[in-house]
């Protein structure tokens, strides 16, 4: 099997191509930059096609969305760090549902552990730009 359809088969793959797409949508929409945005649509029509293979799971998708909207409530509202605390929470349970059963546990841990950093700091470094004076 090629290896970028053997990267896409699996789980690990199609969650790095989920969290690239995502980041890259969610910063290009907000800091309205062309790059970001086209590379977070390729990587979410990657992500489209590596769902065909690897079927996710449909609470890790809710909980991984529901996280990211709480870590963006977090620089819009005076919630004191307890929106970001708890949508960082659920971005990492919606990451380790997403990777399924990888074998073994740590890496699964660190891989979802890193997916919801990567995309905590992109919503910080988005909502940093978008909300201060230029």
């Amino acid at each position: 099997m090629p290896f970028p359809i053997a990267l896409l088969a699996h789980p690990a793959g199609a969650y790095g191509f989920l969290v690239i797409a995502v980041a890259g949508i969610f910063y290009g929409a907000l800091a309205r930059a062309f790059v970001p945005a086209f590379t977070g649509v390729a990587a979410a029509l990657l992500t489209a096609l590596a769902f065909l293979h690897a079927v996710p799971n449909g609470l890790g998708l809710g909980l991984l969305a529901v996280g990211l909207l709480l870590v963006t409530a977090e620089f819009l509202l005076p919630t004191y760090g307890a929106a970001g605390l708890t949508g960082f929470v659920a971005t990492v349970g919606g990451s380790w549902l997403l990777l399924g059963n990888l074998e073994p546990l740590s890496v699964r841990l660190l891989l979802a552990l890193v997916g919801a950093s990567g995309l905590a700091i992109v919503v910080a470094r988005t909502m940093r730009r978008c909300t201060l004076p230029r």
